[in-house]
């Protein structure tokens, strides 16, 4: 009976709460009931729905945050070890955005800042949507092996191990910048 959630109304009387498949939905982002045709209740396909089992009816369940804070800081480590091979790209593309503050640096004037203030928001951007992204289709690639709770403990943990990482690559492209190329002392690279 650990299976079930029994609750007892009178002593000796068990009653069990009425149950409903539920699964994780990738496009929910969070746990939902699944409906008849094995897709979740929000109108989704059931392709879209990992991790299923039984809960009862009026169980809550955790929810997944809007944002992962380690996939947002340092997405080409956080990608590849949760199976997003794809996020090891950001590293050619923070290259490139480099490069490009540093002809902005070099440009001056409104059109330097223009080019800069461009670059850090499609950027920021980029990181933000992969970040809010990120999660779902992470978990669904571990649901088998852990529980929505132990998730999200990993991942809070993930979020305290990439911000030390991501401060010194912050800390080294700014040396490099610099102290090595003199960026923005005006003699441009």
């Amino acid at each position: 009976m650990d299976d079930l959630n029994v609750e007892r109304t009178l002593p000796g009387e068990p009653t069990v709460s009425p149950r409903q498949r539920v699964g994780f939905c990738i496009a929910c982002n969070a746990i939902v009931p699944i409906g008849p045709d094995g897709g979740c209740i929000n109108g989704h396909d059931p392709g879209s729905v990992h991790a299923t089992g039984e809960a009862p009816v009026d169980a809550e369940f955790p929810v997944m945050p809007r944002i992962n804070w380690g996939a947002f800081l340092m997405p080409p480590i956080w990608g590849p070890a949760h199976h997003i091979w794809a996020s090891i790209f950001f590293y050619p593309i923070w290259l490139l955005a480099d490069t490009c503050l540093r002809t902005a640096a070099g440009m001056g004037g409104w059109r330097g800042g223009l080019l800069a203030t461009a670059v850090l928001i499609v950027m920021g951007g980029v990181e933000v949507w992969f970040a809010m992204t990120a999660s779902g289709p992470a978990y669904a690639r571990m649901a088998g092996r852990y529980s929505l709770e132990r998730y999200l403990r990993r991942e809070r943990t993930w979020a305290w191990a990439m911000l030390p990482i991501a401060l010194a690559f912050i800390a080294l492209a700014t040396y490099y910048n610099v102290a090595i190329l003199h960026v923005f002392a005006g003699s441009g690279a």
